[in-house]
């Protein structure tokens, strides 16, 4: 899909699912701010299940939440997740590098012993990762989340406002005629 393409699709989804959605500006700016957090946080495939039930359970916009989440897809979970272990690393005094985590994993790989074994070593080679990834995921999405909701409620306040200016000025916005029955054939 071309970037044009990409645009596109993100334009008619802004205009149509989220400043012309008929919910509270409160509900829609939340609806983004929980896809946004979801979208940070490095669950790769239960994202959407996530979003939909935090929604449903804080009873705000799904659409906005679902559209938000997709932000995070094959092509940027790597480098958003990548982020966040830099984050949390240097947050949690960079004891962990990239490097080291390298030759754990290479380690883990090549050692013997049981399929339990196996389990065992891969755990003991992703859990010093899994801390500093969450913990920069997590303050990323935090601070995305407030971001977003913030754009959100004030863009759509905005966009009602100069809709009903522009309505109070100019009228209702035209809507479309219905044509008129095409004759039975004949």
């Amino acid at each position: 899909m071309s970037p044009a393409a990409v645009l596109a699709r993100l334009r008619q989804f802004v205009v149509h699912r989220l400043l012309h959605a008929d919910d509270t500006p409160h509900s829609i700016a939340l609806g983004a701010a929980i896809g946004m957090f979801v979208a940070w946080t490095p669950i790769v495939g239960p994202h959407i299940v996530a979003v939909l039930a935090l929604a449903a359970l804080l009873r705000v916009n799904k659409a906005a939440a679902l559209g938000i989440v997709w932000i995070s897809n094959p092509l940027t979970i790597v480098p958003m997740s990548l982020s966040g272990y830099v984050l949390g690393s240097y947050l949690l005094g960079g004891r962990y590098s990239m490097h080291e985590f390298g030759r754990s994993i290479q380690a883990a790989s090549s050692a013997s012993g049981t399929w339990w074994e196996h389990v065992r070593q891969w755990w003991d080679v992703i859990t010093p990762v899994l801390v500093p990834l969450w913990a920069g995921c997590l303050l990323e999405g935090l601070v995305t989340a407030v971001l977003s909701y913030v754009l959100v409620f004030y863009g759509v306040t905005a966009f009602r406002r100069r809709r009903e200016i522009h309505r109070l000025r100019h009228g209702p916005l035209p809507q479309a005629r219905p044509q008129a029955p095409s004759p039975p054939p004949a």
